[in-house]
Formats: structure tokens, sequence, C-alpha cells
């Protein structure tokens, strides 16, 4: 058998879980996007963990986890707000075709620098989508690495402190002019 036939089957299979669980399951009944939240972080979390342990039956299983996680959560959206999962994966498919041209286009992007920075070229605003519920220091961490494409990056203490300076020089020629 083919592996994607096989594959899809069993997507099928878990599709038909997920769609028996929310019929059947008091607990499953009752979950909504909104109760479901700490269930993708927890999950997500877990398969960090799974991997940098490099567990290799833990990483199965958090993957498994979160694909069935999906799969829940894209069942409660179309019960929730009308949306198809259908219209999810199109879209997803949709938007990962757009952030690969090198793949799917006629764009030559030959590294992964290319990549990366071909990425970066096509964000309005490299802040925009850094979720506001990220905990404080993985928030930090996401901001100094977009900054840091900015050529916010400096090797010692020194280098903030130049640009501080500089930016008041700046501020102080426009208010004379």
């Amino acid at each position: 058998m083919p592996i994607f036939k096989k594959i899809a089957m069993r997507i099928h299979e878990l599709i038909e879980l997920v769609n028996i669980l929310r019929r059947k399951c008091p607990w499953d009944r009752r979950q909504t996007l909104a109760s479901l939240k700490n269930n993708v972080i927890e999950e997500a979390y877990e398969l960090v963990e799974a991997i940098e342990e490099n567990n290799q039956s833990a990483i199965q299983e958090e993957i498994g986890d979160i694909l069935f996680l999906s799969l829940f959560l894209a069942k409660v959206l179309e019960e929730e707000r009308g949306i198809d999962v259908d219209h999810v994966i199109a879209a997803t498919v949709e938007k990962y075709r757009d952030k690969h041209p090198h793949v799917f286009k006629n764009v030559i992007l030959s590294d992964q620098k290319e990549v990366l920075k071909f990425w970066q070229e096509n964000k309005e605003d490299i802040f925009k989508g850094i979720p506001t519920a990220l905990p404080a220091l993985l928030a930090a961490k996401v901001i100094q690495e977009r900054a840091s494409k900015l050529g916010f990056d400096w090797d010692s203490s020194q280098g903030p402190l130049h640009k501080v300076i500089e930016e008041v020089h700046e501020i102080e020629k426009s208010v004379e002019s």
C-alpha cells in the first residue's frame, strides 16, 4: 500500500475518533476553543521536552497528541464558528506555497540565508505576529532574534549605548532645524 494512502486512511481514522469523542464523551462535548488553549501550550512544551531529551517514543507520542488536538480543534472550530477544516487546510497550503517561491515558483533562492532574507524582506513588519501570550522570556528572545536581523545586535553592551547616543543626536538635530 502506498504510504500516502496508508496515512490518509490513518488520518481518516483519527478524524472518526474525534467525531465519536465529540458526540459521545461528556468532557469532549463541553470543550471550546477557549477551554483548549492550555492543552495546546502543554502539548507543545511536552513535544519540545521530548525533542530536547531525544526520546523517540515520546516525540512520536507528542506529535500524535498535537495531531489529535489539531483535528479536535478543527472540529470545535467548525461547530463554534462554522469554519470547515477543508478551508483551514486549503489556506495553510496556499500560505506555505507562497512562503516557498523557490520551490513552487520561478524564484531562485539557493541557500538557507537567501531563504531567510526573502522571508524577512517580504514581511510588512517583522515584529507583527509575535503572540502576546508568549511567556516574557520567550517573547524577549523572539523580539531580539528579529531585531538582530535589522542590525540591532552587538557584541558588547557598548553597542546599544552608542546606538542610543546616535539616536539622541538625531533627535537633537531635528529639534534644532
